[in-house]
């Protein structure tokens, strides 16, 4: 493995680890400086670890592919309001 690709996955091991010990308040700093804007209110500690080591884990190896974000997109938009329309018609 590239020296690279090795150095990336030890800071994400390091940095999955020191987030599950983190307090709420410095997981809500966490998401501000990777996602550039304030963790929405009543978001869950669960949900916002997972938020976040998704953004570490992209950050770090990649995002989806190019064919992926295609597929994804020709779905249509992920709006919460639109889904939950949906789901209750």
């Amino acid at each position: 493995m590239a020296p690279r690709k090795q150095r990336a996955r030890k800071t994400f091991a390091a940095e999955l680890a020191a987030l599950h010990d983190l307090p709420l308040s410095e997981l809500k700093e966490r998401w501000s400086d990777l996602y550039g804007s304030a963790a929405p209110p009543g978001m869950s500690r669960n949900i916002l670890v997972r938020a976040i080591v998704y953004q570490l884990q992209e950050r770090a190896f990649g995002g989806l592919g190019p064919s992926t974000r295609r597929r994804l997109e020709a779905k249509g938009p992920v709006d919460g309001r639109q889904r939950a329309t949906r789901l209750r018609a």
